[in-house]
């Protein structure tokens, strides 16, 4: 059942002073209802899902545009209904993701890598590591990465440790002030959606929630590395916002597709 006055109010606070682009709200749709192989939405479903989300449905069709433009999804027709799978390029990205989006903890490690280069020379070696690892750099020629380190180049001294202690210097590295801000921004919209949510919905209008619920949340997760607990800030609001994404998610559940198809078409 829905409570559906109640679940459009939700809605409006999870997307209040900053609804999602188009692409990135269908992006997350299918990162989170259709991430398997053979799994397919009708473009009718994902316009009727954006109108709810508040987004203009007709802005759908340029977004599916890009998307296959980019390599992200494919289309086919099945009768008079166009519908839209992830390509195996979109699968993979969407399932590199996904282990963290949905993880009810954050990673621990029991390996800390030190990687140190010359100061006098470009430290190209330090971003291609960072880029590669979950890193903070801690200046033009230094870089923490809480677990082991492979194939480090050779001009990098590598300390390799299983203790090590954080000064607070560096966890304001780690847990930058403009990403808390913005954890404790989410907190505050999900707390207050929380009571409006009923124990459990598999409606479209719920479906759409879960759908936004999870792109909020990702949204912030994603703009920094997956870092341990021990490397962050002691006010770090990012664990707060992941118990309560998962006490949400958990009512409401992730559809059935063919379900979901139903009720887009009534």
């Amino acid at each position: 059942m829905s409570n559906a006055p109640d679940l459009t109010r939700a809605v409006a606070i999870l997307t209040e002073n900053d609804p999602p682009r188009v692409w990135s709200f269908i992006v997350t749709v299918f990162g989170d209802l259709a991430q398997r192989e053979g799994d397919a939405l009708s473009g009718r479903l994902l316009a009727r899902m954006a109108d709810v989300a508040g987004l203009r449905p007709e802005t759908v069709r340029v977004a599916l545009h890009r998307l296959r433009k980019d390599g992200w999804i494919d289309s086919h027709r099945v009768g008079r209904r166009s519908d839209y799978t992830l390509t195996a390029f979109g699968r993979a990205q969407s399932a590199a993701a996904a282990p963290r989006i949905y993880s009810d903890r954050a990673p621990e490690t029991k390996e800390w890598t030190v990687l140190l280069a010359n100061p006098s020379e470009p430290a190209a070696a330090l971003a291609e590591v960072a880029n590669r690892t979950n890193a903070v750099l801690l200046g033009d020629a230094a870089l923490l990465v809480p677990n082991s380190v492979d194939e480090i180049d050779n001009g990098l001294l590598c300390i390799r440790s299983g203790e090590v202690d954080i000064p607070d210097w560096v966890r304001a590295l780690a847990g930058p002030e403009e990403i808390k801000i913005a954890y404790r921004g989410l907190h505050g919209r999900l707390q207050r959606a929380e009571p409006l949510l009923p124990d459990r919905d598999t409606s479209l209008v719920g479906a759409t929630t879960r759908v936004l619920i999870v792109h909020s949340w990702r949204r912030v997760l994603l703009r920094h590395p997956d870092l341990p607990a021990a490397l962050l800030p002691e006010d770090w609001p990012g664990e707060q916002c992941r118990r309560v994404v998962a006490d949400l998610l958990s009512r409401l559940p992730r559809p059935v597709l063919d379900t979901l198809e139903t009720l887009a078409a009534d």
